[in-house]
C-alpha cells in the first residue's frame, strides 16, 4: 500500500499524464495554422503572397483549386464603397492549405489570365486606396496589340473601381464613353495600392458617363 503522504504526488502525476495524452490525441491530423503566421504578417510579406486582388470575368467570385490548396475569396469585399455588381465580382482571394503547401500562383494566372486583373493584395498595398487621375491623350489604338488587361475594372455612376496589375501597363491610361457621344481619356496616378476606388471628375451639365468596364489600352 501506498503511504499516505506519497497519495498527492501521485495523483499529480496521473492528472498530468492524462492531460499530455488528451493534447497529443487532440493533436493528430490537425492542419498547420497558416504555417504560423499572424494576419499581421500574412497582410504584410510580399514574398510569395497569400492574398491576390482579383476581376472575376466568370460572374461572382469562387474558389479556385490549386496544388494542395485553394484560392478562396475573404468575407470582406476587396470595395466597401462600391455596389454590389462590383463587389461580387471585384474580390480579395487568400490561400489555405491544410498541408501548409506554399501559395499556387500559376493556379490563379490559369484562371484570370496572365496579367488580367490580378495583383497582390501585401504590404503597402493590402488595403484598397482612393486614386487619382489627370487627364491624357486618347492613346492610338493598335488592332491586335491591346496592352495589360482586359477588364481591370468597373465604372458605375461617376465612379471607378479598378484592380492594376504590378509592372503591365504603360500609362495606365482609358478611356470613358459619355451619354453625348463624347469620349474622354484618363491616366491614373501611381499609388501604392493596385486597388483603387477612384471618383471620375464631374462630366458636362445633362450628360453621364456610360456605365461599363473599364479596359486598359
Amino acid at each position: 500500500m501506498m503511504p499516505r503522504s506519497l497519495r498527492p504526488f501521485a495523483l499529480a502525476l496521473l492528472a498530468a499524464l492524462a492531460a499530455a495524452c488528451s493534447a497529443s490525441s487532440g493533436d493528430e491530423g490537425a492542419p498547420p495554422a497558416g504555417d504560423g503566421e499572424s494576419e499581421a504578417e500574412i497582410r504584410a510579406s510580399c514574398t510569395n503572397p497569400r492574398r491576390y486582388y482579383l476581376v472575376s470575368r466568370n460572374g461572382p467570385c469562387a474558389a479556385i483549386d490549386g496544388a494542395h490548396g485553394k484560392w478562396a475569396p475573404e468575407a470582406d469585399p476587396a470595395f466597401t464603397d462600391a455596389p454590389r455588381e462590383v463587389t461580387s465580382t471585384m474580390c480579395v482571394v487568400r490561400w489555405s492549405s491544410e498541408t501548409g503547401a506554399a501559395p499556387d500562383k500559376k493556379a490563379l494566372d490559369e484562371a484570370v489570365g496572365y496579367g488580367k486583373g490580378l495583383a497582390p493584395a501585401c504590404g503597402s498595398g493590402a488595403t484598397p486606396r482612393i486614386g487619382e487621375l489627370r487627364d491624357a491623350e486618347e492613346p492610338n489604338v493598335i488592332l491586335g496589340g491591346s496592352v495589360g488587361c482586359d477588364v481591370c475594372g468597373i465604372l458605375k455612376n461617376g465612379h471607378i473601381w479598378v484592380i492594376l496589375p504590378p509592372g503591365g501597363l504603360v500609362g495606365r491610361t482609358f478611356t470613358t464613353t459619355l451619354t453625348n457621344g463624347a469620349s474622354r481619356t484618363f491616366a491614373v496616378q501611381p499609388n501604392a495600392s493596385p486597388a483603387l476606388s477612384i471618383p471620375l471628375p464631374a462630366a458636362p451639365r445633362g450628360v453621364k458617363y456610360k456605365d461599363g468596364v473599364v479596359k486598359f489600352l
